[in-house]
């Protein structure tokens, strides 16, 4: 009876065994689907050297360096027109930046063909190249000369000469001229030749000036994929449904200067707000977030948090303008310690962009040279005329507002507006191809974007909104002086 016993006993384990095997399998197999089992890995193409920073979401990855110039001791000294005759299927993601500019058009197209090479089934390349028409553009809106210093790297400064034909010094210490640019890229190109190459899914990130940034997909990317790399999945462009790139990028809404004022009055809002607190924290810890609570969110609209932010507002506000491309919506960029008192807020904001193109609660309607603030003329702080400026805002913790500053009448044209609020379609950004500079993270932000609207000829200009603003600005700080620099390198003025 005892053996019975046991013999079962044994019976019944090895049944359990058997299932728990199949389960853990099965679980296993359904892990792998989402997530290649590290270490993932990455080929860096052209990179140079392992000194130069690759993006954080590499952290971790066995890390390649391919190069065709050895003084960087890169792991694979190699031409990268020559990746094919490599062995294949051997990476995860590819990083190339800044180099595909560096072949002639008909060897790029083997470049890409080498990275389809390289890359395992689920493989992605991520790529940068010069946006030459934006460098273009630059060029004329600054009227700037080829040699003319087009912005300040951390290697020095940087022509329009060195961006269009290949950095001049480069060239000249290494004697090679593999460093000279062949070729150039516009978003459009580059995906023509990415497509060309067997790349099926394409994603253009804006998130830097003067640079096309992309995703190159082998295949359809998982979910979990496009949210690890912050790629939006509805703006993916996939190239087994159209073999003409153009007809994928001319795809564009209708503007609303066709569609009329009842199309702004059906527009959602979005409110863009980067926060140092959690996403837990905002609603209960931030001015913002307490309108929100209460006001915000009783007028029906979206928040685009940042929270536990450190990057610039540049750049965080590029990315909501990037997501924002497909969608017909207002976007709203705030800082978070406003207190927002006016229950028709969102019907002041509808109707300031029935007239205006962007619209802010104070600004100037004149801008003269050198100047510091939207309300500075110089950068000893001196308050430009009372008739120069519009708009109101109270300022402190407490309502009402211990200060309050009545610049001027409001629903005025204006040059410069004040970043506490700023506020714009999604539609004139996308198709005036109008962003931040991420290079002012969090002073000079607002000035740069208003020059660079003034020179598309959008016009700006105030709106009533009763709110209160809890900071009263840093100008003059340190940091404040090193963006004020950097403002006057970049516009000579």
């Amino acid at each position: 009876m005892h053996e019975q016993v046991l013999t079962e006993w044994h019976s019944y384990e090895m049944i359990f065994d058997l299932i728990k095997d199949i389960f853990l399998t099965r679980k296993s197999a359904d892990l792998s689907e989402l997530q290649p089992s590290p270490p993932y890995s990455v080929l860096n193409v052209g990179g140079g050297t392992k000194a130069n920073r690759i993006p954080k979401h590499y952290d971790g990855w066995r890390h390649d360096l391919l190069d065709i110039d050895p003084r960087g001791f890169p792991d694979i000294v190699c031409d990268a027109r020559r990746l094919s005759t490599l062995q294949g299927d051997q990476y995860d993601a590819i990083y190339c930046s800044h180099n595909l500019e560096h072949y002639y058009r008909h060897d790029a197209v083997n470049v890409v063909r080498g990275f389809i090479h390289m890359l395992n089934a689920s493989g992605f390349a991520e790529i940068r190249v010069p946006d030459i028409a934006a460098v273009i553009s630059e060029l004329q809106t600054r009227k700037l000369e080829l040699d003319d210093v087009l912005y300040h790297s951390t290697g020095g400064p940087i022509s329009a000469h060195d961006v269009i034909y290949g950095l001049q010094s480069e060239i000249v210490s290494s004697g090679q001229d593999f460093y000279a640019h062949k070729t150039g890229f516009t978003p459009e190109s580059l995906i023509k030749l990415l497509q060309d190459g067997g790349f099926s899914h394409i994603y253009i990130k804006y998130d830097e000036p003067l640079a096309v940034h992309v995703f190159a997909f082998k295949s359809e990317p998982t979910l979990e994929r496009c949210k690890y790399l912050d790629i939006q999945v509805e703006q993916m462009i996939d190239c087994s449904t159209s073999a003409d790139s153009r007809q994928i990028m001319n795809i564009k809404s209708v503007p609303l200067s066709e569609a009329g004022d009842a199309n702004i009055d059906s527009l959602r809002i979005i409110v863009v707000c980067a926060t140092k607190v959690s996403e837990e924290n905002f609603l209960s810890q931030t001015a913002t977030g307490k309108s929100i609570r209460s006001l915000i969110k009783a007028s029906d609209v979206e928040i685009r948090l940042f929270p536990n932010n450190t990057r610039g507002l540049g750049e965080i506000y590029n990315i909501a303008i990037e997501e924002s491309r497909n969608k017909r919506a207002i976007l709203v960029f705030m800082h978070d310690d406003v207190w927002v008192t006016d229950f028709f807020w969102a019907n002041r904001i509808r109707e300031g962009l029935k007239k205006y193109k962007i619209v802010g609660l104070a600004g100037n309607k004149k801008r003269v040279p050198r100047q510091s603030n939207w309300a500075f003329i110089n950068d000893k702080l001196e308050w430009d005329s009372a008739s120069n400026l519009s708009g109101a805002i109270g300022h402190g913790k407490v309502f009402p507002p211990e200060i309050f500053d009545n610049f001027g009448p409001t629903n005025q044209s204006c040059k410069l507006l004040d970043g506490i609020l700023i506020a714009v379609t999604s539609e004139t950004l996308s198709s005036k191809q109008l962003k931040f500079d991420p290079r002012f993270q969090f002073h000079f932000y607002d000035l740069d974007f208003c020059r660079r609207a003034e020179e598309l000829n959008l016009e700006m200009g105030t709106i009533s909104v009763s709110v209160m603003h809890e900071s009263g600005g840093s100008c003059g700080s340190m940091a404040w002086r090193e963006a004020y620099s950097m403002y006057l390198a970049k516009w000579g003025d």
